[in-house]
């Protein structure tokens, strides 16, 4: 019984490891956006239509990649997953061509979200038990941000090493070469662990064989569309994931913008970014407590005015970047209790 339960728990480990280490290296213009354009001879329009390629193969992937994980194999599909984005990771690393960059951009996005993003939620559902379920789920966001914040801490220190005080294009080309390197490496590394560690669930290959049965498939029906978008708190709930974007977007160019406009030098804006992801497993137990203290619609509310002050503050914080600090505490600090609220609205929908 105790050795079934430790393999229960490495396998949900190893699912944190996979959802912590694959989104790094796509947004590492979080830490990076500056050495990015300049390693890469683009510009912020061009980098920015990079990330609406993305946003569209994510767009085309959230759609069917629950059906995809209905009918396929979870762990196949997450190790699929790892495998190719640490890949195109190695070859985002040579330096590529604007074109092959959007390229690589559109793989990430449909094997991040199309084969990845269903399947891992799916694969923690099926080794749960249903008691467990809240505490796996939010221990699967806290561990994501751990991940995250070990990654770029390791990240930023390989990038100072190499990059030091020097200016030079070829030291900043060597220093963020290493940092694509070591989180592609530790894709990989994670893909094969899950492929030898993570169990095939027995009802997950069941399901799939089912769903695959001419005999079960259910016939397209609109009146299920238009229940769905009478619900008004659909709505609500795309309205708050609609703004907490907003606020999580805004965070993705505060590192070009201590680099930009303060003058901050690489290697610095990369500390502060990397403090700012630290923020995030503090700050979701945080916003949890104070959710379950003095109610979840409440806390929501004063984080929305919080994230509106403090976002329009820093726009005219030009010598402050202590306020970038605390900026990034107050957002990270109610990311939990957004996807907490985002749990409520659906379990009050339904």
């Amino acid at each position: 019984m105790e050795t079934k339960s430790f393999s229960r728990y490495f396998q949900f480990f190893l699912i944190i490891l996979a959802a912590g280490s694959i989104y790094p290296l796509i947004y590492l213009k979080t830490n990076y956006q500056e050495t990015i354009l300049e390693v890469f001879d683009i510009s912020l329009a061009d980098l920015n239509g990079i990330f609406s390629a993305l946003g569209v193969a994510f767009i085309l992937g959230y759609f069917p990649s629950g059906w995809l994980a209905d009918r396929f194999s979870s762990k196949k599909l997450i190790f699929i997953s790892l495998l190719v984005c640490g890949l195109t990771g190695i070859w985002f690393a040579q330096v590529p061509s604007y074109p092959i960059v959007i390229v690589i951009f559109t793989i990430w996005g449909l094997f991040s979200v199309f084969t990845f993003w269903s399947a891992h939620l799916k694969l923690v559902k099926l080794i749960s038990k249903k008691e467990e379920e809240g505490r796996f789920f939010g221990a699967l966001d806290g561990g994501k941000g751990i991940v995250e914040a070990i990654l770029a801490s390791i990240a930023i220190f390989i990038f100072s090493s190499i990059l030091g005080t020097s200016s030079e294009y070829v030291h900043k080309k060597e220093a963020l070469q290493a940092v694509v390197y070591m989180y592609s490496a530790v894709l990989i590394l994670v893909s094969i662990l899950f492929l030898i560690f993570v169990k095939e669930d027995k009802s997950s290959i069941r399901q799939a064989a089912s769903a695959s049965n001419p005999k079960n498939k259910t016939k397209f029906d609109i009146k299920i569309f238009k229940k769905i978008f009478n619900n008004k708190f659909v709505w609500l709930l795309g309205g708050i994931i609609f703004t907490s974007y907003i606020v999580a977007w805004s965070v993705y160019y505060l590192g070009g913008f201590l680099q930009t406009n303060i003058k901050i030098n690489a290697a610095t804006v990369g500390q502060v970014t990397v403090i700012m992801l630290w923020m995030r497993p503090i700050g979701g137990f945080l916003g949890g407590f104070l959710g379950d203290k003095f109610g979840k619609s409440n806390i929501l509310i004063a984080a929305w005015d919080v994230h509106h002050s403090s976002i329009c503050g820093s726009a005219f914080t030009y010598y402050f970047t202590s306020y970038v600090l605390l900026y990034s505490d107050r957002h990270y600090g109610f990311n939990g209790l957004y996807h907490q609220r985002s749990v409520l609205v659906i379990a009050r929908g339904l």
